[in-house]
């Protein structure tokens, strides 16, 4: 699976690094030992300086290569990063000149080289791809997106309690910093991990969230996690990574808080993202509503037409009955959903409502975990733990994997496509079919909901 390759790859770098590394140590001392005894001869390495009182020896590297272009926000400036020069100094005796002229500038010279053979993307989790890995965090919310040069942005961060679950697959994939957050909403199952993850990844740039205030501990610790970095998201918010790529990774928020609609409904305030990358889009919408009841707004309907078609659906509210309501999936028409849930979890998610209506308009959706709702249909449903998604430039073509199996399923780039390999095998694109919902499942429609009793905003996942 993907996660340890990455991992094999970054090691592998890192290794030759650390070889390499060892290598110009002994090749020094090696050089050390024959130079006392002979004149020093490589004194271009090294700049000379002295003062009235002593004489330093000081080796510098070239000018260290900047950080990356700062990626911009609307119209806001992003924090850039740049490196110093590194610069090693010693104070020695002149009769030891040429000892510790040798050890400095050969270790600088050799260790120069070094950086300038191994390019920077093979020390990121960046392997030319974007990625989205839709991480199995149990009852809750996290993904990862990967930028072909290895920026990165997380989509909420998991579950309040169950944190080594998203630290370990981070750490998997070889990451040591997330460039940007974006928090869904405020439920401890989303931006439960805030704390773990910014300090065990630690966040460049912005956070970004719907702007409001929420009564919990959980929302307490992630603000006092992301502290400063902390932004406020509008539905005109955009994020550009890669940009001195021909093919950018862009993200847009286009709604959050309702969208207009007047709730105060926690699921109901979910922001909305889509993400943009050479043809291909994907939406995550936390736990937005799509069917009104004593507790909930329909928002979906009023978002999809700032959605418009999509590759890749985060189903939202992990498969309620209250979500992805007929409006949403005819107007967005995604061909591939993930569902992300626990096994067992009290909810009784994935609803039967919800697949129903899923299973009229995709081709497949991947769950991460069983739940403890209605069982996975083997015709459209694959099971797979965290789930993968690969678009490579310029192919049109992306892949879905699972690290808990050896599915590997190709779709065509774009709404509207005739063929789909699954499997791998090519086969016609699967018409909307009615038998097949009556068959299995019954369809509902908004007036045939029944409203669950109402709860406090604050327990509702």
């Amino acid at each position: 699976m993907f996660p340890e390759g990455s991992r094999s790859a970054v090691t592998l770098w890192r290794s030759a690094a650390d070889f390499l590394s060892s290598a110009a140590q002994g090749l020094c001392g090696v050089v050390r030992r024959w130079a006392g005894r002979r004149e020093p001869w490589l004194s271009p390495l090294v700049y000379h300086s002295a003062d009235q009182n002593d004489r330093r020896v000081r080796a510098t590297t070239p000018k260290a290569r900047a950080g990356e272009p700062a990626s911009t926000v609307g119209i806001m400036p992003m924090r850039g990063s740049s490196r110093p020069a590194a610069t090693q100094s010693s104070r020695l005796p002149v009769p030891s000149f040429p000892q510790a002229h040798l050890s400095n500038g050969l270790v600088v010279a050799l260790l120069s080289a070094v950086l300038v053979a191994i390019p920077s993307a093979a020390w990121s989790a960046g392997d030319g791809t974007l990625q989205l890995h839709f991480m199995d965090v149990g009852q809750g919310d996290g993904a990862i997106l990967i930028a072909p040069d290895g920026e990165t942005i997380l989509f909420d961060d998991g579950v309040r309690g169950e944190c080594d679950r998203p630290l370990s697959y981070l750490r998997q994939l070889g990451i040591d910093h997330i460039d940007y957050h974006i928090a869904s909403h405020y439920h401890a199952d989303h931006i439960g991990c805030a704390t773990e993850v910014v300090q065990a990844f630690p966040l460049r740039h912005e956070a970004f969230d719907r702007g409001g205030n929420y009564s919990s501990k959980t929302f307490t610790e992630y603000v006092e996690a992301v502290g400063d970095h902390r932004q406020t998201a509008t539905d005109h918010t955009e994020i550009v990574l890669d940009t001195a790529s021909t093919t950018p990774v862009v993200v847009d928020i286009v709604a959050l808080n309702g969208n207009g609609v007047p709730t105060t409904n926690e699921n109901d305030l979910s922001l909305v993202a889509l993400i943009h990358f050479n043809g291909f889009t994907a939406e995550m919408g936390g736990d937005l509503s799509g069917i009104r009841t004593d507790n909930y707004e329909d928002i979906e309907t009023s978002v999809a037409p700032k959605v418009g078609p999509i590759d890749v659906y985060k189903v939202h509210h992990h498969g309620s009955r209250y979500s992805s309501n007929p409006t949403w999936l005819t107007v967005t028409h995604p061909q591939v959903a993930v569902l992300s849930m626990g096994d067992d979890n009290r909810y009784g998610h994935p609803t039967i409502e919800c697949l129903a209506r899923l299973h009229q308009v995709v081709r497949r959706v991947y769950w991460t975990e069983k739940g403890a709702g209605v069982p996975p249909d083997s015709a459209y449903d694959v099971v797979g733990g965290t789930i993968i998604v690969h678009v490579r430039p310029g192919t049109h073509k992306f892949t879905v994997t699972c690290s808990a199996n050896a599915v590997e399923d190709t779709f065509t780039v774009g709404a509207g496509v005739e063929h789909v390999v699954l499997g791998g095998n090519e086969t016609q694109e699967r018409m909307p079919s009615t038998a097949i919902a009556i068959h299995h499942y019954y369809i509902e429609s908004a007036s045939q909901v029944i409203a669950e009793p109402r709860r406090d905003n604050r327990n509702r996942k």
